[in-house]
């Protein structure tokens, strides 16, 4: 940790800010302290991409001054936070919701170390974003098996169980790109679903099958993109619903638990609405949507193939339709590759 290392080089009499500064990822800003008086000397590249402010907007600046130069919340944050420091608490932290460059919202962890030097006293502001962590936490635990975090390069980082832990070793998990992590089969349709999302800054919902090592799980997971202030990529967030075995027809494997929602297409970006799981049964127009999902078929696809209006497809897929006539059921089950007692029962 940063202060940790300031402090250690403090205690050999060699510290120097402004060498350590470079071989941080963290988002750092410098501030020194003159009577009343706080000054910004120094913010690295990873405090730009975090809070969107540049160099040149905050270097020089007095910290007072800011919140009428650009107003957010930031501002006022830190500087309370620096003159809550005494003699006795060198370090203090905050974690909330505050707004930055352009009053852009983020989930914020902020650390405040006061470094006294011969030269005066300093201060160093680490900044964190931790808005798709909190997205996380705002699940409920009981709903989802696990959650990770894939960065823009499609490493896998924060994992964790929230269950029983698969008997997967954890090190070697975390060294596997997103890439690998799924059936060949499935890989074109799920890139292309991330993509979309990617696009659209839009949370939604996808059934596929997942290759961890030598095993394979019918997987479903919600989730949601992350981006820098300045509209760049960051990360994905994924919140794993389901996974089960996959040991012959993966339709017969799927159903487990119901879906987050009826419509995969209305989605809510907040994970508060997850507690509605049930391991019940699902009704057929999930499992109808599931075999869809799973087929890669859309509702003009099924209607053009099977001659069946599309109306009355959408209809069966959306529930309105609970069960279709006979040779309607056996042309959209034949087309899907099950019989029609499998999605709507005798």
């Amino acid at each position: 940790m940063f202060t940790a290392i300031m402090d250690k080089q403090q205690e050999q009499g060699c510290m120097n800010v402004e060498e350590l500064f470079f071989y941080y990822t963290d988002a750092i800003m410098i501030i020194r302290q003159q009577q009343d008086k706080r000054t910004i000397t120094r913010i690295n590249r990873a405090f730009t991409n975090v809070s969107g402010f540049s160099s040149e907007q905050l270097v020089g600046r007095n910290l007072a001054d800011l919140s009428s130069l650009y107003p957010c919340e930031l501002w006022e944050l830190i500087d309370r936070l620096c003159s809550s420091i005494t003699d006795n608490q060198f370090t203090v932290n905050a974690e909330r919701k505050l707004t930055v460059y352009e009053n852009k919202p983020i989930y914020a962890e902020l650390y405040v170390t006061r470094i006294n030097q011969s030269e005066g006293m300093k201060y160093t502001v680490t900044l964190h974003d931790r808005t798709e962590y909190k997205w996380i936490e705002r699940a409920d635990k009981k709903s989802i098996l696990s959650s990770a975090i894939f960065t823009s390069t499609g490493l896998m980082k924060s994992l964790r169980y929230y269950h029983a832990e698969p008997p997967f070793d954890r090190s070697r998990l975390s060294l596997l790109n997103r890439r690998e992590m799924l059936a060949q089969e499935d890989y074109d349709r799920v890139r292309g679903f991330m993509l979309s999302l990617r696009d659209s800054q839009e949370s939604g919902q996808i059934t596929f099958a997942l290759q961890i090592l030598e095993h394979k799980f019918q997987t479903t997971i919600l989730a949601k993109p992350f981006y820098h202030v300045d509209g760049c990529f960051k990360c994905y967030a994924v919140l794993v619903l389901s996974m089960i075995p996959m040991h012959g027809s993966k339709y017969k494997v799927a159903i487990e638990k119901k879906s987050l929602s009826d419509n995969t297409e209305l989605i809510e970006t907040s994970p508060e609405g997850i507690g509605n799981f049930s391991a019940q049964e699902a009704d057929p127009a999930y499992k109808l949507r599931l075999l869809m999902l799973e087929n890669n078929v859309s509702v003009t696809q099924l209607a053009e193939r099977t001659q069946i209006s599309l109306t009355t497809i959408s209809n069966i897929r959306n529930g309105k339709i609970r069960k279709p006539q006979r040779l309607t059921a056996h042309l959209i089950a034949t087309e899907l590759g099950v019989s029609p007692e499998e999605i709507w029962g005798d």
